[in-house]
């Protein structure tokens, strides 16, 4: 199944039915049928996917112009949100702190815990790196969390962007689990 990209989507689904009930322990559809029965899609998320606190510089190069963005306190930092490509293959939507069309980032986890990194948009990237520390830190009620070390070079409008952040994640993807009908 990991290596099944439709497994990343609403494709895989588990129907089951109750029995050894009675008829007021149950739910009833629209029409006042019993329902004892369902569908449960199962969709498979990356052990790295879920929402990042972000902190970071990005420095123009022509100018040296360096803006920065991120808190010492980490609860107060932007986030975004990693979603799965593939079991070790993540997507970091945007560059530094924007999140304009066309820019991304595919990290792949190796199994030896070194990171590829990649443009997952249409905007290249030059001289990037990455670093992952599985267990770094995260708020005390999240426990260690994963850290992505990242060093990355952008072009926009004719200008060179250098980027370096941490990107550490908020809490472990269970805990952002929702429910969705289709």
């Amino acid at each position: 199944l990991y290596d099944d990209e439709d497994a990343l989507g609403v494709h895989y689904a588990i129907p089951f039915r109750l029995t050894g009930h009675t008829h007021d322990e149950i739910a009833t559809d629209v029409n006042g049928n019993l329902k004892d029965y369902s569908i449960v899609a199962v969709k498979f998320v990356s052990r790295w996917h879920g929402t990042y606190y972000m902190k970071g510089q990005v420095t123009n190069l022509s100018t040296g112009e360096v803006s920065s963005y991120g808190n010492k306190d980490l609860s107060r930092c932007p986030t975004c949100s990693f979603s799965s490509l593939a079991r070790d293959k993540v997507q970091r939507p945007g560059f530094g702190s924007s999140a304009e069309a066309g820019e991304a980032i595919n990290l792949t986890v190796n199994d030896d815990m070194s990171v590829t990194v990649e443009a997952g948009g249409t905007i290249a990237i030059t001289e990037a790196s990455a670093t992952l520390d599985p267990e770094a830190e995260g708020l005390e009620l999240a426990g260690p969390q994963p850290k992505f070390t990242l060093s990355y070079i952008y072009e926009q409008d004719g200008v060179q962007y250098r980027v370096d952040e941490e990107l550490i994640r908020r809490q472990s993807p269970e805990a952002d689990l929702r429910f969705e009908e289709w």
